[in-house]
C-alpha cells in the first residue's frame, strides 16, 4: 500500500513528495535573468471589488 510505505519513510514531512530529488530541484529553482523578474520586485494584482473579504485573502 503506497499510503503506508509513504508513512513509513521518516524524510517525509506534511506534503512532500517521495522520489523528488531535492538537490536537484534546488539547483533548478532560480531566476537566473532579470528581465524575467518582475520590475520593482512587484507583482501586479488586480482585486475586483465584488469579491467577498473570504475570496480576497
Amino acid at each position: 500500500d503506497q499510503a503506508r510505505l509513504t508513512m513509513q519513510i521518516p524524510d517525509l514531512n506534511d506534503g512532500d513528495m517521495a522520489g523528488i530529488d531535492g538537490a536537484f530541484d534546488a539547483e533548478r529553482n532560480a531566476i537566473v535573468r532579470n528581465h524575467y523578474r518582475w520590475p520593482n520586485a512587484r507583482i501586479p494584482n488586480v482585486i475586483a471589488s465584488n469579491m467577498s473579504n473570504a475570496q480576497k485573502v
